[in-house]
């Protein structure tokens, strides 16, 4: 689909659902202080350069202030996590991977085609779960799947983590397409094709076939993962690693609490909240960690990724926006959207103009936003108490907030869908 500027980056002229919840900026706003001067990110609009601002405004760069500045060497160790390194265990067997077809809807001709040509195979694999092909060395997997050893394979951030614009994968952009649903209802149903194909009287090429695959009790474990999620490009991550978390313990706990689309990891730097509810604190490292409980990893194998996440955390702080690949948008246009924008959307949303630029970091009450109420209702008092007890540090403690965070702006072309949930195309 061509790329071309939204009015929100125009002339700013969405209404609801966009700006429910939403007031105007009044003179006795509060406003939150925030640090690194002028110090700025990519642009809410042009290319991060002031592009689409009047000559008269170019000295003044559009972005928002950094307020969490990346330490280099950090962030190098963290970006290796996912180049060289596999986060997640190793939750998935590396056979029951590779013959997943065998739980498509094929007719047996098609399956032999997968098994005898494994090239062909992860490219169809990659377009029926959307996911992306890895801009580093990733063996076979696309991006979010990486050999974890010992014949498993590990889903890791990048799964849900890393989109694609215009063709291009963006490392740190929530991933539209990924079908997390249907990923695990394949291999639920996996073990039974298998089984049904043992039980078979079949020919040559089709018995060897079959007696390659994996055992179906080597793949049962992962039924049992089938928890709910959602369509395509939104999961509840948060809620399936509070579930794994508890397979041991006797806690009447939620956890469900919707899908949720993905925001960019470049707002990080600019923001103090984390998550679309702002029930975390950039900084808190193990409220991330806490998230890979959904990929397999156990307690004792999280503590151990302690300071590694420092890192990670690092990594995400150095991140950019991407720049808007398009024509300038239209200076009168712009001019008219900024005026609309700074007096509907900007104290939700901040400011993004130059040494003025803030981010008021403000959780909207749900009664007061109107959208999907259940991540909002179910993370309370219980289950923060539950995930502050695995993180043990007050530092990265997490609170409920009844609400939803209004998100940063900077890079909003790129990042549809849009909500919380992403209910917005």
């Amino acid at each position: 689909m061509p790329l071309r500027p939204l009015p929100l980056l125009a002339a700013l002229t969405f209404t609801a659902p966009m700006l429910t919840g939403c007031e105007p900026t009044r003179a006795d706003d509060p406003v939150t202080a925030t640090d690194g001067g002028a110090a700025t990110d990519g642009a809410l609009v042009g290319d991060g350069d002031g592009g689409a601002v009047d000559a008269e405004d170019a000295a003044a760069p559009i972005g928002l202030p950094v307020r969490h500045v990346a330490d280099a060497e950090a962030a190098a160790r963290g970006e290796a996590w996912f180049t060289q390194g596999a986060l997640g265990g190793g939750l998935i067997p590396a056979q029951a991977l590779r013959h997943i077809y065998m739980a498509w809807p094929l007719g047996d001709l098609q399956k032999l085609a997968y098994f005898q040509d494994a090239d062909r195979f992860w490219v169809d694999f990659r377009a029926r779960y959307g996911l992306h092909p890895a801009p580093f060395d990733n063996g076979p997997y696309p991006l979010g799947l990486r050999d974890a050893g010992n014949g498993t394979v590990a889903l890791d951030c990048l799964a849900c983590h890393a989109g694609a614009v215009d063709g291009q994968v963006v490392l740190g952009l929530g991933n539209s397409a990924f079908d997390l649903q249907g990923l695990y209802d394949d291999l639920w149903r996996l073990p039974a094709e298998l089984q049904a194909l043992r039980e078979r009287d079949l020919p040559e090429p089709y018995a060897s076939l079959v007696r390659s695959f994996p055992e179906p009790d080597d793949v049962q474990p992962i039924a049992e993962l089938a928890e709910r999620s959602a369509a395509a490009g939104h999961n509840d991550a948060f809620g399936l690693g509070l579930a794994l978390s508890l397979r041991l313990r006797d806690a009447e706990l939620h956890t469900e609490f919707g899908p949720q689309d993905p925001a960019p990891w470049w707002t990080l730097k600019v923001k103090d909240r984390l998550y679309a509810d702002g029930l975390g604190r950039v900084g808190g490292s193990r409220t991330l960690m806490a998230t890979l409980l959904a990929s397999g990893l156990d307690r004792a194998a999280l503590a151990a990724l302690d300071d590694d996440f420092g890192d990670i955390e690092q990594w995400l702080l150095s991140l950019p926006a991407p720049a808007w690949p398009g024509p300038t948008p239209d200076a009168a246009q712009v001019a008219r959207g900024r005026a609309v924008f700074d007096a509907e959307c900007a104290a939700c949303h901040g400011r993004y103009d130059g040494p003025e630029g803030h981010f008021p970091d403000r959780v909207v009450p749900h009664a007061e936003v109107g959208t999907d109420p259940l991540r909002a209702e179910r993370f309370g008092a219980a289950e923060a108490a539950h995930v502050n007890a695995l993180i043990r540090d007050p530092a990265h403690a997490v609170e409920p907030t009844g609400g939803y965070l209004a998100p940063v702006l900077t890079g909003v072309w790129a990042s549809a869908p849009y909500l919380h949930n992403g209910s917005v195309p």
